[in-house]
Parts: C-alpha cells; sequence; structure tokens
C-alpha cells in the first residue's frame, strides 16, 4: 500500500483557537484540577498553530510552553513544572478531552497530542490505516500506537483504582519515564503479577540496575495491549478520596 502524506499547511499564528465542542459542553464542567485545565487548554492552542490535520503538538513543545510556565509560576526548565504539565497530560488524556499518539521517529518514541473530536478522529484513522510519514512531526515518523492515559492502562490490565493507587501513580509519574511505567505494567501483565507493588518494585529495580536489553521485550508498545481502555475519571477518585478523608 502506498502511504498517502497527511496534508499540512504552513504553521501559522492563529488569533482564534479552535476548542472541541465536546469538550466545551461535556468534559469541561468535570474538572476540578487547574493543571488538567490549563495544559488542555494549553494543547488545543500549540495544535491549533500546526497547520496540520489532524492537528497536533508534542510533549516535548508542551513542557517548553512559556504561557503554561508563566501560569504555573515555575521556571521553563523546572523539574516541578514538568511533572505538573505531564500529569495534566495523563488525566486530559484520561478524561478524552486529548488524543495520545506515539510515533517512532529516528530510532526514539515521541508523544504528541491531538485535541479530541469527531473530526480529528476521522482525519487520525485515515493516518492509522496507512500508517507511514506524518508530516506534523517535522521529520521521517511512524505512528506506533493511538495511546490511552497510564491510568486507563492501569485499569485495564491490572485492575480497578483506589484513591490511594491514583497517588501512587502520580507519584510514580514524577519519578520515572511514562515508558517506564508502561513497560512495568507489562512486565506485571507478562509474569501474572497484576498488582501495584510489583509495577514498583519493577521501576525501583531499572532506576537502580539499568533497564537491560529491551529488545528481548519485543515491539509491541505497552499501550496496545488489552484492547480499548475503559475511560478512567480522575475526578471521581478525586471526590472519593476527599470522602474518606472527611470520615
Amino acid at each position: 500500500m502506498t502511504n498517502r502524506p497527511v496534508a499540512i499547511l504552513p504553521a501559522i499564528e492563529r488569533s482564534d483557537i479552535p476548542i472541541p465542542r465536546e469538550f466545551l459542553t461535556e468534559r469541561i464542567a468535570l474538572i476540578d484540577d487547574p493543571a488538567e485545565l490549563h495544559v488542555t487548554l494549553a494543547v488545543f492552542r500549540l495544535a491549533s498553530e500546526s497547520g496540520s490535520m489532524p492537528p497536533a503538538v508534542s510533549e516535548d513543545d508542551v513542557l517548553r510552553d512559556g504561557v503554561l510556565a508563566r501560569t504555573f509560576h515555575e521556571e521553563r526548565k523546572s523539574s516541578k513544572l514538568t511533572q505538573r504539565i505531564r500529569r495534566g497530560l495523563q488525566y486530559a488524556t484520561a478524561r478524552d478531552s486529548i488524543l495520545q499518539i506515539v510515533l517512532k521517529a529516528e530510532g526514539h518514541e515521541e508523544r504528541w497530542y491531538v485535541p479530541a473530536s469527531a473530526e480529528h478522529r476521522a482525519s487520525l484513522e485515515t493516518v492509522l490505516l496507512e500508517p507511514g510519514a506524518w508530516p506534523v512531526a517535522g521529520i521521517e515518523a511512524t505512528i506506533v500506537a493511538t495511546a490511552p492515559s497510564v491510568f486507563s492502562l492501569y485499569e485495564k490490565n491490572i485492575g480497578m483504582l483506589t484513591p490511594l493507587l491514583t497517588d501512587q501513580i502520580e507519584t510514580a509519574m514524577e519519578l520515572y519515564p511514562l515508558e517506564w511505567i508502561e513497560d512495568a505494567i507489562r512486565e506485571a501483565v507478562t509474569y501474572n503479577k497484576r498488582n501495584w507493588r510489583y509495577v514498583q518494585r519493577v521501576l525501583e529495580n531499572w532506576s537502580v540496575n539499568g533497564r537491560g536489553d529491551t529488545q528481548s521485550r519485543g515491539n509491541q508498545h505497552a499501550t496496545n495491549w488489552g484492547g480499548t481502555p475503559e475511560p478512567f475519571d480522575p475526578a471521581v477518585y478525586k471526590q472519593k478520596q476527599r470522602r474518606r478523608g472527611s470520615t
């Protein structure tokens, strides 16, 4: 099959920022984490400047965004800023406000984000049917997977999340790359050790001893397992946590 390039227009700075109707009518009222809201709006803004269809922005560009740095009152290179933005991206992905895409480019994987709408999903399906270069990346890049959030990935492959587990995963996101957490979940599934303690031990071992030969794990990306995960709503768990704290 001949790869058909996705249409891309010259990047321009828009005077207006398209916001998906689904976000305004269904999702925004459920958000109670300011970081999630700010990061979601930043993705909409940055993606609108890409000139591609579907519009997209890389995780690196979101992390470098000066508006977010000013919003969070953090230095651009601050590790705390990086943690807050990555947490916001995962919550926004879990809520289905944005779509998380994994691209393989020049021997490494990159995460890109697309505002979630029916139109953008249809455009993305076209790209997925004919994998190949995605011009928005600016380099030779092949789509590896549409990736669920790490929360949804855990629920689909390990078990139900509790407020305590949600906090522990958030802490892990501050300490380890997302790829590590996804691959550690894969290890737990492979060895039928479906609990967070095992995932945590794997992460701790990798941080001390290194990852070793990751090629032995095969080419399947961690986010491909178990079909499509059920959406995870972080607000539900935060409400449970508040109720637990008040009892």
